[in-house]
């Protein structure tokens, strides 16, 4: 369940609670870790003002810088699913501001609010940008500003609507953001959208042997990064370099990499879970077909299986894959269906949704 976005309780906690907001926004309440809403608190609130009390100078931007880089080592190590971007200065654009928003992110900036001060962004349009601003305020305090509206019926995602002329003017006016050298500005967003998506899929317990049925760094990753303690057997097809060099490249933990083509080389292995990440819609590449390669991946012994794929790809015959299922002792335990976050064009289909199923055998 969503929850509310916040305001701030102090004059000084406005970092804190546009960090906290973007874990609100982002995720659902019960998605949300202990341990990063323990680490928000613990990096906030750093700065000493004036008279040396700390805490009431609010939160540095070095603080900022830390605690982003913080979490990127927590979602890798913790396999949740999230990621920061932390952008500095001139490069901090309108283009990138809606490039960013696009990918689904929402932007924690510093702005000008009679001083520096910190807000979220959550979308932008060709005029305004939305903003939730902590700092409350009577629902008349910009009356006299045509710049600046103050909302109160969208308590899950903005509170206040400021025009961009406004947000990139370079002055000392409330929601400027501040002068381009100086801008600062960390895009957050869900992260990796396959890890997200295999996580919601995949709620499996008492995994011990898994096996990545058509391996690629973002697959081999997601099980290494999910399963640490245990090896994962990964299958790449014969003299695939391009996969077997990225993997090499890319991807640290415990794996061994297995040269097999499925639909003519037998794997006799027994697995908890077999994963098939992107894996159906390859067949054609290879020489192979659609049937040919289903049938081999469901041949591998194993308790479950994850299948992954692209809806709307012409190669992959759902409505076979669901039949033959039902039809051959096979339980569809989870069904899901995912906005792809950025529309991927190929030669045959324009990707914009993926399909998950999570199956158990007998």
């Amino acid at each position: 369940m969503k929850t509310p976005l916040r305001f701030q309780i102090t004059e000084y906690d406005c970092g804190t609670t546009a960090l906290l907001n973007t874990l609100c926004y982002l995720f659902d309440r019960e998605e949300i870790p202990a341990e990063l809403i323990k680490a928000i608190h613990n990096y906030t609130l750093d700065s000493y003002d004036e008279e040396g009390n700390l805490g009431q100078g609010g939160t540095s931007k070095e603080s900022i810088d830390r605690l982003s880089k913080w979490i990127d080592e927590y979602a890798n190590h913790r396999n949740f699913g999230i990621s920061c971007k932390r952008y500095e200065g001139k490069i901090i654009t309108r283009d990138l501001m809606e490039q960013e928003i696009q990918k689904g992110a929402v932007l924690f900036v510093r702005c000008f609010q009679n001083c520096e001060h910190y807000v979220i962004i959550t979308d932008i349009d060709n005029e305004y940008a939305y903003i939730w601003d902590s700092y409350y305020l009577d629902d008349n305090y910009y009356d006299a500003d045509n710049e600046v509206k103050i909302i109160f019926d969208k308590p899950f995602s903005y509170n206040r609507i400021v025009k961009l002329t406004r947000l990139f003017s370079n002055t000392s006016k409330d929601f400027a953001l501040l002068e381009e050298n100086i801008r600062e500005m960390v895009s957050i967003s869900k992260g990796n959208e396959h890890y997200h998506n295999l996580n919601k899929l995949n709620n499996l317990d008492n995994i011990t042997k898994i096996l990545d049925a058509g391996s690629g760094r973002t697959s081999l990753g997601y099980l290494t990064s999910k399963y640490p303690y245990i090896k994962i057997d990964a299958i790449v097809y014969p003299g695939d370099l391009r996969k077997i060099n990225s993997i090499k490249e890319k991807v640290e933990g415990n794996y061994n990499l297995i040269e097999l083509d499925l639909c003519h080389q037998t794997l006799n292995t027994t697995y908890d879970l077999v994963l098939a990440h992107l894996l159906l819609g390859e067949a054609v590449i290879f020489g192979n077909k659609f049937k040919d390669l289903f049938h081999s991946l469901l041949n591998i012994k194993s308790n479950y299986y994850i299948i992954y794929d692209f809806l709307e790809d012409p190669s992959i015959d759902y409505n076979y894959l669901e039949n033959y299922l039902k039809s051959n002792g096979f339980k569809i335990i989870n069904r899901l269906t995912f906005p792809k976050e950025q529309a991927q064009t190929f030669n045959n289909f324009i990707g914009q949704t993926y399909i998950g199923y999570l199956i158990k055998k007998g």
